[in-house]
This record gives structure tokens, C-alpha cells and sequence, in this order.
């Protein structure tokens, strides 16, 4: 899976019901959405940002949680629901407002999730799937993003950054438009990249950083530790399975949306050590868990 999202993500008690999102009479919804069963094996980007267009592909597991991740970053753990949610992938194709600037579908919007379009994607996932979801808080293992170093001198590969993306986003804000790279070849301010085996990011703090690695790692991440203000850094690994195209030969290169991933570097535990000056440690803590109370296969068009 991968994403490119601007920054601007025991029961011990259970909240409201949710279908899809907060009942509303008249919820944000895309104009058109086409919904089709990917047979082909291959992925496509994760929300790919275009002005008037959204497109989102994934298991219905990763749908949902691309709908409901908080803060643009964490993703929120699913729970229950038929093995299909795990198996079979879906290409959503969806067109919206052509008038709605990037940073009202994608940027943060106070409610709990990445913006307008992951609303429409709520929305879409209760009608076109009869989605009914609830929340549980639970005590369940987590990690712990901890310094590896005493005396918390980060690694070669994390620096402090001096973007004021206060600014940057206010400037998104008012043209619309993602801010450009200030040279060829660097990432845009207050952005980030990642994908299996891979992330770069530009001005990010340490508890956004904890929450997209809590779905490489596979268990929510709660930063522990204790650096202040924005970093750039460049994280490199080699996932514990291989993403590989459906057909596609063991002894071709392994890829994830086109770019190749070495089979032979660290795993996630060790490339944070050695790249980042960083570790994750086990423990418990409470963690809200969206649990499927119904769902249903799509009609395909």
C-alpha cells in the first residue's frame, strides 16, 4: 500500500454506532463512484491527490482503515468480518466537486480524519458495501517509539527540520495547489512518502511518525520519544512479506507500485536503529478498535 499525504494519521468500553460516519442527513458523498473487484494483482496509489478526482484501491480492511485513520497518519485497527475483507482488492473511481481545492478533500478537517474525501469514502463504504461499524477501546499490545541512544542524539538519517509548515499549509490552504519542491528531486515541504520498505518525509513530527509506522509495524505506535518540533528523515527495509504481482515470476525483482525493494536490507526493527536512532518496544495501552458489525460483497460497474 501506498500513500502520499500532505501534513497540514479487553474491552474496556464501547461508543456510538457508526455506519459509514456520524449520522448525518445528508452525509459528503463523491458525485460518481465506480467500485470494481481488481483481479489483475497489481496495486495502484492510495488516494492519489487530483483536483476533482479521487482514486483509492486496497482490501476492504484497507479502505476502511484509509476512511477512518485519524490525524491523516494512524491506522486504525479493524476488527471481525468475513476473510474476503483480507483477500479481495477493490479500485474505487470516484469524481468530486471539481471546484474543491486539494487541501478541503485531503487535509486534516478537525473530525478525525485526512479530509472531505475520506468523509465521501465513509459514505461510499456504508452504501455500496452496507459497511456498519462500531468502536471498542481495548488493552491490547502496542509499541513504544523510544531513543536508542542515551544521551537521544538521533540517527544519520533523521534531521531537524526548519520548514514552518504553519505557513506552508496556510499557502496550500489558500491556492489549492501542494507546495513544490524547493529543488529538483526533494520531496515537497510538509509532505510525505511511503510504501513497503520505505518512507520519506519532509517536516514531521515524532507521534505522525509513530502513526504511519503503527501500520508497517502492524500494531499502533505511540511515540515516546521525547524529541520536540518537525524532522526530515529517509527510512529504508525490507518488509517481512514481500509485496509480488499476481504472475509474476520468483526470480523478478520484487516491486511495490513500480519501484524495486531489496530483498537482502534490515527488517523495520533494525533499519530504525541503525537509520533513525529509534526503537519499538512492547507493551499495553488502550487502543480504539473500529469493529465490522456488518458488510457486504459490492455490485461491481
Amino acid at each position: 500500500m501506498t500513500r502520499n499525504v500532505l501534513l497540514l494519521v479487553a474491552t474496556v468500553g464501547t461508543s456510538a454506532l457508526l455506519r459509514g460516519q456520524a449520522p448525518d442527513p445528508k452525509p459528503p458523498a463523491f458525485e460518481v463512484a465506480s467500485v470494481k473487484l481488481n483481479n489483475s494483482g497489481t496495486t495502484r496509489s492510495l488516494g492519489g491527490p487530483k483536483r476533482g478526482h479521487f482514486i483509492q484501491s486496497g482490501t476492504l480492511r484497507q479502505l476502511i482503515q484509509a476512511a477512518y485513520r485519524r490525524g491523516g497518519f494512524e491506522t486504525r485497527q479493524v476488527s471481525g468480518g468475513p476473510k474476503w475483507i483480507d483477500s479481495d482488492r477493490f479500485d474505487i473511481d470516484a469524481t468530486v466537486d471539481g471546484s474543491l481545492s486539494l487541501a478541503a478533500l485531503y487535509l486534516p478537517d478537525g473530525k478525525g480524519s485526512a479530509g472531505l474525501a475520506y468523509l465521501m469514502l465513509r459514505t461510499l463504504l456504508a452504501e455500496r458495501f452496507k459497511l456498519v461499524l462500531h468502536t471498542e477501546t481495548q488493552q491490547l499490545p502496542i509499541y513504544a517509539l523510544t531513543m536508542v541512544r542515551r544521551d537521544n542524539s538521533p540517527g544519520l538519517k533523521l534531521h531537524k527540520s526548519d520548514v514552518d509548515c504553519d505557513a506552508v499549509l496556510a499557502e496550500i490552504a489558500r491556492t489549492g495547489h501542494p507546495a513544490p519542491p524547493k529543488a529538483p528531486g526533494q520531496m515537497p515541504p510538509c509532505s510525505t512518502q511511503d510504501r513497503p520498505g520505505h518512507i520519506a518525509a519532509n517536516a514531521i513530527s515524532m507521534s505522525q511518525l509513530a502513526e504511519m509506522l503503527s501500520g508497517f509495524a502492524e500494531r499502533e505506535t505511540h511515540d515516546q520519544t521525547n524529541l520536540r518540533g518537525t524532522f526530515d528523515l529517509t527510512l529504508d527495509w525490507t518488509p517481512d512479506t514481500l509485496p509480488r504481482a499476481v504472475g509474476t515470476s520468483p526470480d523478478q525483482p520484487t516491486t511495490a507500485n513500480g519501484v524495486k525493494i531489496d530483498p537482502n536490507g534490515p527488517p523495520l526493527v533494525t533499519a530504525l536503529q541503525e537509520q533513525l536512532g529509534l526503537k519499538l518496544e512492547s507493551t499495553k495501552g488502550p487502543v480504539d478498535v473500529l469493529v465490522i458489525d456488518h458488510v457486504e460483497k459490492p455490485t461491481p460497474d
